[in-house]
């Protein structure tokens, strides 16, 4: 006699028989049910079309003033800038990339006039 006990696979959704589910190790080391159609076609993290490429970090650098605390923060992001280690808002600059820094400054300067 087969066993007619039902599972629900964890990325699609349906009821499966038990002995169609297998678990397998997700990124985080823990476990996940998936049927067997589930397991042969792979994830949307893995796309086989696009390589695992790295996006371009938006991240700039900040310095806060108060504390003197240079973190990264994303501008784009839906979160508040505020200084990480003493979460105030009020005393925080935008820290310029030191060639761009340089260059500024030659410019402005009338040494070449």
């Amino acid at each position: 006699m087969e066993d007619e006990r039902l599972m629900r696979c964890e990325r699609c959704g349906s009821t499966v028989r038990i002995s169609d589910i297998r678990y397998v190790l997700k990124a985080d080391s823990s476990k996940m049910a998936l049927c067997s159609a589930c397991r042969g076609k792979p994830s949307a993290k893995e796309s086989p079309t696009a390589p695992a490429a790295k996006k371009k970090s938006s991240k700039q650098e900040y310095l806060c003033t108060r504390c003197n605390y240079r973190f990264k923060f994303d501008p784009l992001g839906t979160v508040k800038l505020r200084c990480p280690y003493c979460s105030k808002e009020d005393k925080i600059t935008k820290v310029m990339d030191k060639t761009e820094d340089a260059a500024t400054k030659i410019k402005e300067s009338d040494f070449f006039i």
